[in-house]
C-alpha cells in the first residue's frame, strides 16, 4: 500500500493541475468515476482495481479544483466608489513606499487587499472603515518574460479584488493572542534594530522571523543572484538545518528526547512567529525532513511527506501551481530525503560535528532539487549558488542562535544583549560580505529564455530516474 502511495499523490496531484489550466466541468468528474466503476466492474484483480483507484484519485483533484474556484461578481468591480467596513485578517506587510493589508469585509465572504501609505497605523484584526474603488487584480510579466498569474496567485487566499490608496479608517482596535504574538514580534524586532546597525539588523530580522522588509532592493538582489534569498524566508528547508543543529547538540540525550525537544523548538518557534500559513506549511516540512534524515527513515518520511502534500492540497489545491513558497518547500523537502542518504558517503571528510556533514548534504541535495523550478520562475541561474550555500549555510544555525539571543534579551536588559549582539553581528558581517562579494563576480548570474513547464516536468523526471538508478546500484531502494 505504501509502495503506492506516490501514485496516488501524483494522481490527485494531476488532477488538480488539469483543472487549474483547462475548463471542465463535474461532468468531467463523473466521467473518470464512471470509468472507474467499468474497470471494477470487469475485474477485481489487483492491476484493474489499481488502476480504478488512480483514476478515481484523479478525478478527485479535478473535482476538489473544480469546488474551490469560486463564482465572483464582477459587476462589484463596476459599482465606483464603495465604502465597506472590514476586519484586518493578516498581519499587514510593511514595505518601503506603501503597505499591504488583507481585509474580510463584513458585508460579503469576500476579502480585498488593500494598498495604503506605509505610515498607517494599522494591527491585526483591526476594525476598519474603507472608501475607495475595487479592481480585479490584473496579471503581470515578469523579469524573465514569464506571466505571473497574479489573480491566481491571490485567489489561493480568497482575494479576489484588490483596492489602491483608498480612504481608511480604523474604527475599533481589539486584542487576540495572535495579534499578541506580533506584538511581541515588532519589539523583537525593534530590539535588534537598537542593538545591530543595518543591514545587519535586517538581515538578522529574516533568518530568524522571515522579516526581510528593510534589507533594500540592491541587497535584496544580490541574495537572489547568489541563491540565499531562502535564509531570509521562513522554508521548510531553513527549518530542517536548524532541527538538524539542534539534534546535533542534544546528542548526549536519547533519540526519543532530542526528536521531541526538536519538535516542541518548531512548535513554539511557529506560534512565536505569528503561525501564518506558510510558516505553519515550513515547519511541517522541515520537521518531515530533518527528523526523517535523523532517524534514517527516509521512506516513511518521504511518505509522510506525500501523506502532508496531500492533506495540503485537499484543504487549498490553489497551492499546487499558484503557490512558490508550497512548490519550493515541498520539492527542497523531498530532495533533501532523497538525496541526503545519496551523498553523506562521499562527505566523509567533512566532519559530523554540529550536524556540518548533514548540513552540506543538505545544502546540495536542496539546490540541486529546486534548480529546475528555480530557474523556470525566475529565468536565471546563479552560477556561484552552490559555492555560496556551502560557504554561509554551516553558520546560519549559530547565527539564528545569538541574534535570537540578541533580540530577546534586548527586550529586557539592552545592555546585556551588546555581548551577543557582537558575536551575532559578526555572523551576520561576514554573510553579507560574501554576498556582496559574490554577486559582484562576473558571470555570477546567468539568464534563460523562457521556456516550456514540460521542460521542468523532464528535468524532474530524469532526477527521479538518477535516484532510483543509484539507490538500485546501491542496493537502498525502499518499499
Amino acid at each position: 500500500m505504501y509502495r503506492f502511495l506516490p501514485v496516488l499523490f501524483g494522481a490527485f496531484a494531476l488532477g488538480v493541475a488539469a483543472r487549474s489550466f483547462y475548463e471542465v466541468g463535474l461532468a468531467f468528474v463523473g466521467l473518470f468515476v464512471l470509468s472507474a466503476l467499468c474497470i471494477l466492474l470487469i475485474s477485481l484483480r489487483q492491476l484493474f482495481a489499481a488502476c480504478a483507484i488512480v483514476l478515481l484519485f484523479f478525478a478527485l483533484g479535478v473535482g476538489r479544483m473544480h469546488i474551490a474556484i469560486p463564482t465572483v461578481n464582477t459587476d462589484m468591480h463596476t459599482e465606483g466608489t464603495i465604502v465597506f467596513e472590514g476586519v484586518v485578517v493578516r498581519e499587514p506587510d510593511i514595505r518601503e513606499t506603501y503597505t499591504n493589508i488583507v481585509v474580510a469585509r463584513n458585508d460579503t465572504a469576500q476579502k480585498v487587499l488593500v494598498r495604503t501609505t506605509s505610515f498607517e497605523n494599522i494591527f491585526y484584526k483591526d476594525s476598519v472603515r474603507i472608501r475607495g474603488t475595487l479592481e480585479v487584480p490584473e496579471n503581470f510579466e515578469g523579469d524573465g518574460g514569464r506571466i505571473f498569474n497574479y489573480r491566481a496567485y491571490l485567489a489561493k487566499d480568497a482575494i479576489y479584488s484588490i483596492m489602491a490608496f483608498p480612504e481608511l479608517e480604523v474604527i475599533t482596535s481589539r486584542s487576540t493572542p495572535t495579534g499578541f504574538l506580533l506584538a511581541l514580534k515588532g519589539r523583537y524586532l525593534e530590539s535588534l534594530k537598537a542593538i545591530l546597525p543595518e543591514p545587519s539588523a535586517a538581515l538578522a530580522g529574516g533568518i530568524t522571523v522571515g522579516e526581510r522588509r528593510s534589507l533594500g532592493d540592491e541587497l535584496t538582489q544580490d541574495f537572489r543572484d547568489t541563491g540565499l534569498i531562502h535564509i531570509v524566508v521562513l522554508s521548510g528547508y531553513n527549518i530542517a538545518i536548524v532541527v538538524l543543529f539542534i539534534v546535533a547538540l542534544l546528542s548526549f540525550l536519547p533519540t526519543k528526547p532530542r526528536h521531541l525537544v526538536a519538535i516542541g523548538g518548531i512548535i513554539l518557534f511557529t506560534i512565536l512567529v505569528g503561525a501564518s500559513a506558510t510558516v505553519v506549511r515550513a515547519a511541517i516540512m522541515g520537521s518531515i525532513a530533518s527528523l526523517g534524515v535523523v532517524a534514517g527513515r527516509t521512506s516513511t518520511a518521504l511518505h509522510t511527506l506525500m501523506l502532508a502534500g496531500f492533506a495540503m492540497l485537499l484543504w487549498n489545491p490553489y497551492l499546487l501551481i499558484y503557490d512558490p513558497s508550497f512548490q519550493l518547500s515541498f520539492v527542497a523537502t523531498a530532495g533533501l530525503l532523497l538525496g541526503v542518504p545519496l551523498l553523506l558517503p562521499h562527505l566523509s571528510f567533512i566532519p559530523e560535528k554540529y550536524a556540518l556533514r548533514d548540513i552540506f548534504a543538505a545544502t546540495i541535495a536542496t539546490q540541486i532539487a529546486v534548480l529546475p523550478l528555480l530557474v523556470y520562475m525566475i529565468g536565471d541561474i546563479s552560477l556561484v549558488a552552490v559555492l555560496v550555500n556551502l560557504l554561509v549555510l554551516p553558520t546560519i544555525p549559530l547565527a539564528m542562535l545569538f541574534v535570537f539571543l540578541t533580540g530577546v534579551v534586548g527586550m529586557v536588559f539592552q545592555p546585556l544583549a551588546l555581548l551577543f549582539g557582537v558575536i551575532a553581528y559578526a555572523f551576520l558581517s561576514y554573510v553579507i560580505l560574501l554576498v556582496e562579494f559574490f554577486a559582484d563576480v562576473p558571470f555570477a548570474v546567468m539568464s534563460l529564455p523562457t521556456f516550456s513547464f514540460a521542460f521542468v516536468v523532464l528535468a524532474y523526471g530524469l532526477l527521479s530516474a538518477l535516484v532510483w538508478y543509484i539507490q538500485r546500484k546501491n542496493g537502498s531502494v525502499q518499499n
